[in-house]
């Protein structure tokens, strides 16, 4: 079950990097390949009555419609319907310079009208591919792109002439150049991808991992505060009725914790607040209890659950060492903020000698500073004086 969680939260993340790599260099590729469209319609008007008129429509909506589409439905279009239209406007340009010279027929371009209009976009041919396909895909369609770019050389004034030659070389370098980047980038986004699907499988591993060890941790503490305190109440013969009805509770919250996993959804501070206040309820009808909450900050499942069951421990061993004689009260006070929570638990019972507590009795060890203690940023503190009654200060900072 576990794996599967893991899976689909590094699934959901997959390829996050990638499609925002490729949302900026479609959006930039578009508003582009219109401006050099805008740019060369002059040249287009102008070489129309030799490369006929047919084909000059054609190129025209080969380099700007699909581009066109692109931009209208940047950022309201999935990815894949982006790829699939600069893969059409990639292919209807490969066409589009590979009928050049069957628009030319016998014709040949004037050496003052230069290469056909289009060779100025290729540019965006070369680009368009590096988005839209896998590497080895777009390096295959830049190598058809080269040549086809190199055979419009011969349709010009003169078999080869220099200028026209320049310029094609010209716009290999420049298509070339702009490639490269939109390769890498995309190449860049991919390891990113799988970096950030690691560092997620890694972090929740290690999640699922400290979880499991908190409750083993946790378990081991309900039997030590518990289970062991309720078996050495009955062997004291001490309330032996009331020790069979701990040692019951303590067996019901062991089969709780093995059965039902712990919580990781964080705590609200006013759902917290709510919970703990249940708790003193539960223990002392009559205890009183405070809180003030100055964040809205969540609290960490690992920490809302330490300090609820510390607190339940120090509420229970108030409420099973209380005085015969008279009445304690108790009182339990919350403070949360951005900088964490602090938990006071008082009681102005008979107190005890924290120096004269058996080793065997955990209940102070384990089951509250412990708890505390386990938890990043977590302490405790009891303090008791015969007399005077016991303090229990729960806290935690927020990392």
């Amino acid at each position: 079950m576990t794996e599967e969680i893991i899976t689909t939260a590094a699934v959901q993340r997959a390829g996050f990097a990638a499609e925002r790599v490729f949302g900026l260099l479609a959006f930039a590729l578009s508003i582009a390949a219109l401006v050099l469209l805008l740019l060369n319609l002059p040249t287009a008007i102008a070489q129309g009555p030799v490369l006929s008129w047919g084909w000059v429509s054609f190129s025209i909506a080969a380099a700007g419609l699909p581009q066109l589409i692109s931009l209208v439905s940047s950022g309201r279009t999935r990815p894949s319907v982006i790829r699939l239209i600069w893969g059409v406007s990639a292919l209807l340009l490969l066409v589009a310079y590979a009928t050049a010279p069957v628009a030319l027929g016998n014709s040949r371009l004037s050496g003052s009208l230069g290469l056909p209009w289009l060779v100025q976009l290729a540019v965006v041919a070369g680009c368009s591919a590096a988005v839209a396909w896998p590497t080895k895909y777009a390096i295959a369609y830049g190598v058809l792109l080269q040549i086809a770019l190199f055979n419009l050389v011969r349709y010009v004034a003169e078999p080869f002439p220099g200028q026209a030659m320049g310029e094609a070389v010209e716009q290999l370098f420049v298509v070339t150049f702009f490639m490269c980047p939109a390769v890498a980038l995309r190449k860049a986004s991919q390891l990113l991808d799988q970096t950030i699907i690691s560092a997620v499988l890694e972090a929740q591993a290690s999640s699922t991992s400290e979880l499991r060890r908190y409750a083993r941790q946790r378990l081991e503490m309900i039997v030590h505060d518990r289970l062991i305190a309720a078996l050495l109440s009955y062997a004291s013969d001490v309330r032996p009725e009331q020790a069979i009805v701990e040692a019951q509770e303590a067996l019901a919250a062991i089969d709780q914790a093995r059965t039902v996993p712990l919580s990781q959804v964080e705590r609200p501070p006013q759902k917290f607040a709510w919970e703990l206040q249940a708790i003193t309820t539960q223990f002392d009808p009559d205890a009183a209890f405070d809180h003030v909450v100055e964040t809205s900050l969540p609290i960490p499942a690992d920490v809302a659950e330490a300090v609820l069951e510390a607190t339940s421990e120090a509420l229970r061993n108030s409420t099973r060492h209380a005085p015969h004689e008279r009445v304690a009260t108790r009182q339990v006070r919350l403070e949360i903020s951005d900088d964490g929570l602090e938990v006071v638990v008082l009681d102005d019972g008979d107190g005890f000698d924290l120096r004269g507590v058996n080793q065997a009795r955990l209940g102070i060890r384990s089951g509250i500073e412990g708890r505390l203690r386990a938890v990043r940023g977590g302490d405790a503190r009891v303090s008791s004086q015969v007399g005077y009654g016991t303090t229990v200060v729960m806290r935690w900072e927020r990392p």
